[in-house]
C-alpha cells in the first residue's frame, strides 16, 4: 500500500501584517503629499484669490470715491478750474441808479430778492437785466445808460469780472453821462463783493486807452475797482 502524500500548504500568518504596514506606508504617501499641496498649491492659490478678490474690492471703491468727488464737475474742467467756479451768493446783488440830492448826483442802490442756492454770474446777470430794463417809473431815479444797452456777457473769475455790453453803451452824453453809467456799471457788477475788480469791454473790445468810451475819450483803469474809480473820477464829475 502506497503511503499518502502530504501536501503542506504555505502560511500566511506574517501576510497579513505586511499588507497592513504596505496600506499604513501608503495612507502616509497620500496623506504626505496632500498636505503638500494644500500648504504649497491650494492655500497659496486661496489666498492668492482672496488677495484679489479684496484688491478689486478695494479698486471698486476708490473708483466709487473718484466717481462722487467729481460728479458735480463739469466736464472738460479740471479740478483746479472748478475751484474757482461762481459759488453761491452771500448776500442779495443791487442795481445802482441815479439820483439828484441838491447839486449832487448820488448812486441809489435797489437790491434784489433771489434765493441763496443762486450763483453769482446768475445773480449778477439778474441784477444787470434789472439796471439795463430802467429804473421804476414812481421814484426819482434815472439812469444814464443808453436804453439799448445789452449785456453780451458777464463772467466770474479768480481776477475779477469780465463785462462785454453792446456797442449803445458808448453812445450819445457827455463826460459826465460816460462817468455815471461807468458808475451804475461798476457798482452794480460789485454789488456782492465791493472789493473786487472789473474788466468793462464793449463788443469784445477792452475799454483802455486804445479804445477809450465814447466821444469824451472816458479812459478806465484796470482792474477797476470802487476805490481805483473815486481816484480816477471824483465825485463832482458826477455833477
Amino acid at each position: 500500500m502506497a503511503t499518502p502524500k502530504i501536501i503542506r500548504f504555505p502560511r500566511h500568518q506574517k501576510q497579513f501584517p505586511q499588507l497592513l504596514r504596505t496600506f499604513a506606508i501608503t495612507l502616509l504617501v497620500v496623506g504626505g503629499a496632500s498636505g503638500i499641496y494644500w500648504q504649497g498649491i491650494y492655500l497659496p492659490s486661496q489666498r492668492s484669490a482672496e488677495m484679489k478678490a479684496q484688491i478689486q474690492e478695494l479698486t471698486e471703491s476708490v473708483e466709487d470715491l473718484q466717481k462722487l468727488v467729481t460728479a458735480d464737475v463739469p466736464k472738460g474742467v479740471s479740478q483746479q478750474q472748478s475751484e474757482q467756479l461762481p459759488k453761491a451768493i452771500a448776500s442779495q446783488p443791487q442795481s445802482y441808479w441815479l439820483n439828484v440830492s441838491g447839486s449832487e448826483i448820488n448812486l441809489s442802490p435797489q437790491p434784489l430778492s433771489l434765493a441763496t442756492d443762486t450763483d453769482t454770474e446768475t445773480a449778477l446777470k439778474a441784477a444787470f437785466e434789472t439796471l439795463l430794463t430802467g429804473p421804476k417809473a414812481e421814484t426819482d431815479d434815472y439812469t444814464a445808460i443808453p436804453e439799448e444797452t445789452q449785456l453780451r456777457s458777464l463772467k466770474v473769475t479768480s481776477a475779477g469780472i469780465y463785462l462785454d455790453l453792446s456797442s449803445e453803451f458808448s453812445q450819445g452824453g457827455g463826460s459826465s453821462a460816460m462817468t455815471g453809467r461807468v458808475a451804475q456799471v461798476l457798482y452794480t457788477a460789485t454789488s456782492l463783493d465791493p472789493d473786487t475788480g472789473v474788466f468793462l469791454s464793449v463788443e469784445g473790445q477792452p475799454l483802455n486807452e486804445s479804445n477809450p468810451l465814447g466821444g469824451e475819450g472816458l479812459v478806465l483803469t484796470y482792474p477797476l475797482t470802487r476805490d481805483q474809480f473815486v481816484k480816477d473820477f471824483p465825485p463832482h464829475l458826477l455833477k
